[in-house]
This record gives structure tokens, sequence and C-alpha cells, in this order.
């Protein structure tokens, strides 16, 4: 039988596909990292770019207006289709609030630190 793990909190939402009594997903988005900054997030079907980045060894440009697509109507999220429902960033930042609130209580686990991890006492 399936055992959740004990040594480092995990969101049950995580879990999901490993679970018999969970049909579908509690998520509602998710947040796009590129090495250690927050590139985008993608909510429902929506998504925001807080960086151009035009091939993966181009520089990235943190844009001053976040870029925002519709992905029913622009699946290739072509610029020159943006959408201007701006209030789309208010579920956004707060998943991105939420994230952050989260890994103030859970602190993220340092690259390269050795296995197995052992979570630091309470």
């Amino acid at each position: 039988m399936f055992g959740w793990p004990t040594a480092v909190p995990v969101q049950p939402a995580s879990w999901w596909p490993y679970s018999k009594r969970i049909r579908q997903s509690a998520r509602e988005g998710i947040l796009v990292w590129c090495a250690d900054r927050l590139q985008a997030v993608k909510w429902k079907n929506f998504k925001v770019h807080f960086y151009q980045q035009e091939t993966m060894v181009s520089p990235p440009v943190k844009l001053a207006i976040p870029f925002l697509f519709n992905l029913y109507t622009n699946p290739r999220e072509d610029t020159d289709k943006q959408i201007t429902d701006s209030w789309v960033i208010g579920p956004v930042l707060k998943m991105v609030g939420e994230f952050e609130a989260s890994t103030r209580k859970y602190p993220l686990i340092a690259m390269g630190t050795t296995d197995p991890y052992t979570p630091p006492a309470k």
C-alpha cells in the first residue's frame, strides 16, 4: 500500500496521481522557475510572464509590465496577441505569495544537500 513520506512536509496536491481516492489535481496553476528566478506563472488558462527570453541561451530580460496570455485563444504565446485582462495578476500574485509563505515555514532544501535529507529540528 502507498504510504505518505514523513521526513519532509508534502503538499497532498503533489501526490494526487498516486492516490486512488483523488481523481483530479487540487492545483489551479504552477510557478515556472528558470534557474533562481520566477520566469512565469500559469493559472487556469492564463499565463503571466515576468521575463522575456527569446531562446534558451539568450539573456532573460525583466519586463516592466508582465506579458499576459490566454492559452485558449493564444496557445503559442505570441507576443503580438497579448491580452489586457489585468485582473489575472491578482490570482497569480496570490499563488506567488502562498509559495513564499510556505518557504518561510518550510525552507527550501539547499542544492547539493546530501541524501538522505534530515530536516532541521523544530
